[in-house]
């Protein structure tokens, strides 16, 4: 077998999408074009790191676990004392400002660490200036598991259209605001339906960020920011879901109509306007037949015409695939190229990462 170069990769958190991470990055490891290896994870002010700046083989560090310890100066120094080629955030959401995560991937990136994340904050709130500053240090800044529990969105714009222009972007991205308006239409009552979804673990840690629309509004941000121009969490309409939902679920009742909470992004002279609904869907609806826990995006465009990407009941799995796609992405066009400039026609003054939003 050909000599595969070393990535070293960091954590930053250590939960459900870590956990599913590694075990994909694990499984997957004969077929990677490169040798992962673990400088590092924290999680709060826990966690471990290479000594001397070495780092664990994957194989090692998944069947033989290092121990955990207490790392003084948490994650900022973490960061700063990290030897890492590219660093995960996968860091809870702070739905007020994006932060602490936001200026975690701005450390990394002024470390000279490419960035990967699954957290919603920092691109819906500080795309903007993550993504000039990545694009200054010559790194890349992914996130392809932000929207849909890692529907390819930006993947395709990067790779199959990279001149796209997009108009409108209809979604249905929250499972749990469906699940729970699926189970009022048969007759649950609204609290045990969100108990349910609590105990299946679809929700957010406050199952109001879902049913309020906040979990659609900042991936509304993070669509508009990237594939469009800049939209403010704040200026998305929400539906507030108790004093909608009984009574939109009152018009379904004799009709074989279902009732979703759909996000809708509009693009136009100049504007970006978008809301997060409880709307009925009917039987000629192309999301009709979607099933309350599925996602599905439907993207309008000049050059793609109407393309919609769907995903039958996502897990972690799925995030986690997404994940690993970004870690590929930037071995083929951060770290590889710098090894290998030769192999590639990629210029670093423009974009390699995310596409900064169309103006």
């Amino acid at each position: 077998m050909a000599h595969r170069p070393v990535i070293k990769i960091a954590l930053v958190g250590f939960g459900t999408a870590a956990h599913a991470f590694l075990a994909l990055l694990y499984e997957k490891r004969n077929l990677l074009p490169f040798t992962a290896a673990i400088s590092g994870v924290i999680f709060k002010d826990h966690g471990f790191h290479g000594l001397h700046g070495k780092a664990l083989l994957l194989e090692k560090f998944i069947e033989t676990p290092p121990p955990m310890h207490s790392i003084t100066g948490g994650v900022s120094r973490f960061i700063k004392k990290i030897n890492a080629d590219v660093l995960l955030e996968l860091t809870p959401l702070n739905i007020q400002n994006g932060e602490p995560a936001a200026g975690y991937l701005r450390a990394a990136i002024n470390r000279g660490i490419h960035i990967i994340s699954s957290n919603k904050g920092p691109i819906a709130f500080h795309f903007d200036t993550l993504n000039q500053l990545a694009l200054q240090n010559k790194l890349c800044f992914l996130f392809g598991a932000t929207i849909g529990k890692g529907l390819p969105v930006f993947t395709l714009k990067r790779y199959a259209s990279p001149t796209a222009q997009f108009s409108s972007i209809r979604a249905q991205l929250n499972s749990t605001t469906n699940y729970v308006l699926t189970r009022m239409q048969e007759g649950v009552p609204e609290m045990q339906a969100v108990a349910e979804a609590q105990a299946a673990g679809m929700c957010e840690y406050s199952p109001h960020l879902d049913l309020d629309g906040w979990d659609g509004a900042i991936q509304s941000a993070i669509l508009a920011n990237v594939l469009m121009q800049k939209l403010e969490v704040e200026a998305v309409f929400r539906d507030k879901f108790q004093s909608r939902a009984g009574e939109i679920i009152k018009r379904t009742q004799r009709s074989a109509n279902k009732v979703r909470q759909i996000v809708h992004i509009e693009n136009a002279n100049n504007e970006v306007k978008a809301s997060v609904r409880l709307q009925v869907i009917s039987e000629g609806d192309p999301f009709f037949h979607l099933q309350a826990s599925d996602y599905a995006i439907t993207l309008e465009s000049d050059t793609m015409g109407e393309l919609t990407l769907t995903t039958k009941s996502p897990t972690k799995q799925n995030t986690a695939s997404a994940l690993l796609a970004d870690l590929c992405d930037i071995y083929y066009r951060g770290i590889k190229q710098q090894k290998d400039p030769e192999l590639f026609d990629l210029d670093f003054d423009s974009p390699a990462m995310e596409p900064a939003a169309d103006k």
